[in-house]
């Protein structure tokens, strides 16, 4: 019998490994309201009777075991540590929490590993830094056990995603071929840029919104703050009636306001040193700055500082070429409340990632030229030497428009491609950024076989009043095929 450990905070997963036969979930890590829920959802599947059901949060009801350390653990994990309290100190959580939570799912953990208890760590979404992810993925490795997480490669809410498996031991994309239908990845994924995020005329930050009548929306959130859920009810202000929620928390939250204002006179900055023209001939790289905070960089890849990644791109430009930066279109929108329903808990920690001093710091670099921010992506890349990122979407477009690409992470399937550059030293930028000098151009025929890396759900595959669904079969024999794989 192999023992799983499952951070799987919509439970997507939970069927498919039932099906896998020789396999029990020794500990799920979820959403609270399930953990609440525990003796409904095992009465409605005995598979769980003998889990242990963990709050992914961790700030809830988290066991308080006698705690079992040594400094040689705490030192072996101080790389843990670091992520998951820059993790932690994004959502405003005091330090001595931070570290007091952080011990206790450390010690947590290693007593599982270390008596046994677990043989692999399956982690659902892109890794944030939780330490009810980081710390199991880690513990893994640490104890030479498989990891896997189930990474959103590609998508948009409300639409299809495309994900990957990653393989933390191995750190690569598992190949899913015998069990994978995913049709020609070039050919799929540029049909799903073209179609949901250029021509459709939808933010990509544009969420759903339950349509209840204002009594039903005031009575969600004061039952939530009746329960002491303080958080909830804010996320259900923002997300019902954005724009209380937003007056609100600007009226009664001090580091809110005075974020919000920062942001504005960074946005302020930004378009008053941004240009909307570049001239005919000049040759540059481009690169689009990913939003931060976000999982996708801020632990996944070894290198997240993008000041450093674009200082090492200035250092390394041929002679007369120029370094071109837009910043994320997602920071003005956050000026909007109606684009605050998911982004409201940014303002808390925002100027540690945007401010004016980040793009003055940045306009040192003597090559770098800011692009304003309502130039398209798509002129800037069709005008661009090449496009580089850490791991982001753009990397999908450039590939498009047949451009040289230059990636500092390995988290985007497309890196695997083999006429992309993966860049890991300061030196290989240089050397690089020659090559493509030179007249390098890129291929990228073998993109079409990296479907073999994928498979496709779509965003509404969630639990809403079951929490142990069935979703549709097509996907539930791919996932059960994937879990086999994985299982093994």
């Amino acid at each position: 019998m192999k023992n799983i450990f499952l951070h799987d905070t919509g439970l997507r997963l939970v069927k498919s490994i039932e099906r896998c036969g020789d396999v029990q979930i020794h500990t799920l890590s979820t959403q609270n309201k399930y953990v609440n829920d525990q003796s409904l959802i095992i009465k409605q599947n005995s598979f769980l009777k003998d889990t242990v059901f963990l709050d992914s949060s961790t700030e809830v009801d988290f066991p308080y075991n006698e705690l079992s350390l040594d400094y040689k653990i705490i030192e072996d994990f101080r790389p843990t540590q670091y992520r998951v309290e820059q993790y932690m100190a994004r959502l405003g959580i005091e330090q001595y929490r931070v570290q007091y939570i952080y011990y206790r799912v450390l010690s947590y953990f290693y007593t599982l590993f270390k008596n046994g208890c677990i043989d692999l760590v399956i982690t659902v979404l892109p890794v944030h830094g939780s330490p009810m992810e980081m710390i199991p993925i880690d513990m893994a490795l640490y104890f030479k056990k498989p990891a896997y997480t189930f990474n959103i490669i590609f998508g948009k809410a409300g639409g299809y995603y495309l994900w990957g498996i990653w393989n933390h031991l191995k750190q690569e994309y598992t190949n899913l071929s015998t069990i994978n239908d995913t049709p020609d990845l070039y050919d799929y994924l540029y049909d799903k840029i073209e179609k949901e995020f250029i021509n459709d005329g939808k933010s990509l930050y544009e969420p759903s919104i339950s349509k209840l009548s204002l009594t039903q929306k005031v009575s969600f959130i004061i039952r939530n703050l009746h329960k002491g859920n303080k958080k909830s009810a804010i996320t259900s202000l923002m997300a019902k009636m954005p724009r209380v929620g937003f007056a609100y928390l600007y009226l009664t939250n001090n580091i809110y306001r005075r974020n919000y204002k920062d942001l504005k006179q960074t946005i302020k900055y930004y378009k008053k040193n941004s240009t909307k023209r570049i001239e005919n001939g000049t040759k540059y790289v481009f690169y689009a700055l990913h939003q931060d905070p976000e999982a996708q960089t801020l632990v996944w890849e070894k290198l997240s500082s993008q000041l450093t990644i674009m200082k090492i791109l200035n250092d390394s430009l041929p002679q007369g070429w120029k370094l071109v930066v837009k910043d994320h279109p997602v920071y003005n929108s956050f000026l909007r409340p109606k684009k605050l329903r998911e982004a409201w808990y940014f303002f808390f920690s925002i100027r540690n990632y945007r401010s004016k001093s980040f793009f003055a710091e940045l306009l040192k670099n003597s090559n770098v030229m800011l692009a304003d921010i309502d130039v398209p992506a798509s002129n800037l890349i069709d005008n661009a030497c090449a496009v580089a990122s850490i791991n982001g979407t753009i990397s999908l477009e450039a590939a498009k428009a047949r451009k040289p690409i230059l990636l500092f992470g390995n988290k985007q399937v497309v890196s695997y491609a083999a006429d992309v550059f993966r860049i890991t030293s300061t030196d290989e930028c240089k050397n690089v950024l020659r090559i493509i000098d030179e007249g390098f151009v890129p291929d990228y025929k073998d993109i079409k076989s990296l479907g073999s890396l994928t498979f496709e759900m779509h965003s509404t595959c969630k639990p809403e009043k079951s929490p142990l669904f069935d979703i549709d079969s097509a996907i539930n024999k791919k996932l059960s095929g994937i879990m086999n794989i994985l299982t093994k």
